[in-house]
């Protein structure tokens, strides 16, 4: 007879919990969070007696925490202590329309980045193409070669404010260092590929720590890829010495926590800006800028100090 009770007593159960459940989780299933809160509510509780929050941020929440530019605030800034650089867009881009990000449709072409040392003249063809497609453009166009240098000038400088803040953006010696710089190259990738009808393109990249690859690229010493703010002694066949016992200790040994890698976190507003850079930045990313920039600038610019 006991049995009997419990039977119908998972009987009631399954009915009319677990059912209702799994209806929620079909209708709804990128948001599991409502689930707990529904449970809760069947147990008389709510979000403040059972936080959700372990792993549930409040949309508003989010955007409290979140590090973003006010697009109207663009204003001169600093390159360095003693020169004001002036790299705001000639309109301003608070009027326009932000538009979400999409993921790429699985089914376009994988773009696979090669070294530099290693491409083949049709993919430096292609690039030199791009470039020269870039330079021809009229500053107002965002594709232009001077507008997409200056993305890196308007975040590195301060160019921008936080919303409702004079506080600014810099996006150096912190966590969003390493996600910015990604995003800027893949959206950079992206219109070079679509400048020359090529959505498969990728761009080369310098693998400075390859013992084979430690000198500049050759096809750099040539238009339109050449710049002449470079310090000329270490152009090739001059090699850049790097330790790699050193590379795997910045990248691997020394950076054991996402923190050590990547920065201090940053956040929105006044208590939440931080100065602490990560190995990723502070050594080899610092370093390779300063060898490439030119010796007679103060700061090796126009690559030492990028803006």
């Amino acid at each position: 007879m006991e049995a009997k009770k419990w039977g119908f007593a998972i009987t009631l159960i399954f009915i009319f919990a677990v059912v209702p459940l799994t209806l929620l989780i079909l209708q709804n299933p990128n948001k599991p969070w409502e689930f707990v809160d529904k449970i809760l509510g069947i147990l008389g509780g709510d979000d403040s007696m059972y936080p959700s929050g372990n792993y549930k941020v409040n949309g508003d929440h989010i955007q409290d925490l979140s590090v973003s530019p006010n697009l109207s605030s663009c204003h001169a800034s600093y390159g360095r202590t003693d020169l004001l650089v002036h790299c705001c867009p000639s309109e301003s881009q608070g009027e326009e329309a932000i538009i979400d990000f999409q993921f790429p449709d699985p089914s376009t072409p994988l773009r696979v980045r090669m070294p530099a040392h290693h491409v083949d003249d049709d993919n430096i063809a292609k690039y030199k193409r791009a470039l020269t497609i870039m330079k021809s453009l009229p500053d107002s166009d965002p594709r232009s070669f001077s507008r997409q240098a200056n993305i890196h000038c308007l975040y590195c400088t301060g160019a921008y404010d936080q919303p409702h803040s004079n506080l600014s953006i810099d996006i150096h010696r912190k966590w969003f260092f390493f996600p910015w710089h990604r995003m800027v190259l893949h959206f950079h990738e992206r219109i070079v590929g679509r400048l020359i009808g090529d959505d498969a393109f990728a761009l080369p990249f310098w693998n400075w720590d390859s013992p084979d690859a430690m000198t500049l690229p050759g096809w750099y010493m040539n238009d339109p890829f050449f710049d002449d703010q470079r310090d000329f002694s270490h152009f090739p066949p001059k090699t850049m010495i790097l330790n790699l016992a050193y590379m795997y200790k910045q990248v691997v040994s020394g950076a054991k926590t996402p923190e050590l890698f990547m920065g201090c976190p940053y956040k929105a507003g006044e208590g939440g800006v931080c100065d602490g850079p990560g190995t990723v930045e502070l050594a080899l990313h610092n370093t390779m800028h300063k060898w490439v920039g030119s010796n007679f600038q103060p700061e090796r610019e126009d690559m030492g100090a990028f803006y």
